[in-house]
């Protein structure tokens, strides 16, 4: 009976143990709501401008974004998003997880950067 018991403390102690272990250990299966690793600019044209000017426009935008997510760009392409009224780009960013500041910060940052952007409407998202 007294093995049993001592069985029994041992493998409680053990159950105890790997909880008090376990409870230490993040996991991190998912992306963190308030991060993201990828972030969009949806670019309108004014009406009437030819393909020559929006792609103008497109160049200075592409300098602008990568001017202002520095160190933290890793690409940005259109993938065929685009027609004579607007375009999207998608922006990916370094893992949030190897970053200093958030997805929210780096799109507030860049949405100063176009709010007085007169040569197209620029909304970051």
């Amino acid at each position: 009976m007294f093995v049993g018991i001592t069985a029994v403390v041992i493998g409680f102690s053990f159950i105890g143990a790997s909880g008090a272990l376990f409870g230490k250990v993040k996991f991190n299966i998912f992306p963190s709501a308030k991060d993201s690793n990828e972030i969009s600019a949806q670019i309108t044209f004014p009406s009437g401008i030819s393909i020559q000017q929006a792609e103008a426009i497109t160049d200075k935008v592409d300098a602008i974004i990568a001017k202002n997510t520095n160190e933290n760009l890793v690409k940005a392409s259109y993938y065929g998003q685009a027609d004579i009224q607007q375009a999207r780009m998608a922006i990916e960013l370094i893992d949030y997880n190897s970053r200093s500041i958030t997805a929210p910060t780096i799109i507030d940052n860049l949405q100063k950067q176009f709010d007085n952007f007169k040569l197209a409407k620029v909304k970051i998202g």
